[in-house]
């Protein structure tokens, strides 16, 4: 007997024809296995989730079919036999059947197999891919097989950007992206992810250069746009900000030293790309990462503008792992001065994030065990880290807690994602 196994993307306005699909294969043959997701929202009577077809899975009574409608891309899985985390009640074998694709913040990997009578993982099905099994059923167990190679962590997760970023974009009816480009590494990966995507001839990109912005920024951030094939546009914002603070300075009640003007040329680039998104029909990709958004070191309205956030759930350390293995396979595409520089916002003269932030090695470090280990204060100092950097770290992810209620969504990776952690935006807690 011949079983047709469908791992299909989730349907948002059907734009991969899904029903087209599932409709022939129910023509062409007796038995076809989906998962319900697929085809949430259709007419399921005239597919193949019809009353003949669950009387023939009643009917097949040795198959155990585990359908994953709840487990979007978690990269603390892969290269683990993870197929063995899965019951399928008393029988030793049967279907594990996964979406794949990315539905709103959640990327689901696809990778559904077959366990034999023998309990084995006999066949796999493709990672972050589409896929149609034709597998043949014999003397009660199943006979066709195939397995895939492991790969690494960092293949995972970059595959997992670009679906995620992909069907976000394309399920929200966008062709195009567009994006501001620093001469930084976040700017520089969230483009590489958007080439990878859509192709150079998708992606935009805009250089906002101010009177901090060094030369090496605009030349690294033109090679890297050479270097893709990404055509760019240079729009310098020293004429709107000269323009807008002669006249609200005057309204200034007090002459401090602050992060006004600083905040000033973010919302500037922020205002000029969301203009030029709109007039373009190109989504804005924001490009903040995870250990600026819990460290509140974005400006709302300014650098947090932008209908999806690709890097959002990567701390600033994966983003250099990921550059550096990307570049490994794609001849150094990502100029290594990108990497190897002193990340800086230059919103003001010789700045450097560090002024700001711990270094990121040590930040990352300490958000990992208080994001992803859930560690208490005193279980992060007990690990060796400085008591005045933890209470620091703490006091600046309480106080952006509203930062993150307003930035855009992205890709989840990991349980501890932004917008699972929530913390109340306003109360008398404080950090000694």
């Amino acid at each position: 007997m011949k079983i047709i196994v469908g791992q299909l993307n989730s349907i948002t306005g059907d734009i991969d024809n899904n029903f087209k699909k599932i409709e022939q294969l129910y023509k062409q043959n007796e038995f076809v296995l989906i998962h319900p997701e697929v085809v949430f929202g259709a007419n399921i009577k005239s597919l193949c989730l019809n009353k003949d077809f669950i009387k023939k899975v009643d009917e097949f009574k040795n198959l155990i079919l585990e359908k994953n409608k709840k487990l979007p891309f978690p990269c603390y899985f892969y290269n683990k036999p993870w197929h063995k985390n899965f019951n399928f009640s008393s029988k030793s074998y049967g279907i594990h059947l996964n979406l794949v694709g990315g539905f709103d913040e959640c990327v689901f990997h696809g990778n559904s197999f077959i366990i034999n009578k023998q309990g084995k993982k006999i066949y796999e099905f493709e990672r972050f891919k589409e896929e149609i099994a034709e597998i043949e059923f014999e003397n009660d167990d199943f006979k066709t097989e195939k397995t895939l190679n492991k790969i690494s962590n960092q293949e995972n997760i970059f595959n997992a950007l670009i679906i995620g970023l992909k069907d976000y974009v394309n399920k929200s009816g966008f062709k195009k992206v567009m994006l501001g480009l620093s001469g930084g590494m976040d700017s520089a990966f969230v483009a590489t992810l958007a080439k990878e995507a859509f192709g150079s001839e998708n992606v935009k990109a805009y250089l906002l250069p101010s009177k901090y912005t060094s030369d090496l920024s605009n030349e690294l951030a033109i090679k890297l746009c050479e270097n893709f094939k990404i055509p760019y546009e240079i729009i310098p914002i020293m004429p709107m900000y000269e323009e807008i603070l002669k006249n609200i300075s005057k309204s200034f009640e007090t002459e401090r030293v602050d992060t006004t003007l600083e905040n000033l040329q973010a919302r500037i680039r922020g205002v000029t790309l969301m203009s030029l998104s709109n007039r373009n029909d190109a989504m804005l990709l924001a490009t903040s990462n995870k250990s600026e958004i819990f460290a509140g070191y974005a400006t709302l309205y300014g650098d947090t503008c932008g209908g999806f956030n690709p890097i959002k759930d990567l701390y600033k350390t994966e983003i250099f792992e990921l550059a550096y293995w990307y570049n490994k396979r794609h001849k150094n595409k990502i100029p290594k001065e990108i990497i190897t520089r002193p990340p800086s916002a230059e919103l003001r003269d010789n700045q450097k994030d560090s002024d700001s932030l711990p270094e990121y090695p040590v930040f990352d470090a300490i958000l990992k065990l208080i994001l992803d280990k859930n560690l208490s204060f005193d279980e992060v100092v007990e690990k060796g880290f400085d008591k005045n950097t933890v209470i620091r770290i703490l006091k600046l992810i309480s106080n952006s807690e509203y930062k993150r209620c307003q930035a855009p969504i992205g890709t989840n990776l990991m349980k501890s994602s932004v917008y699972n952690k929530k913390l109340p935006l306003v109360n008398k807690f404080f950090i000694n």
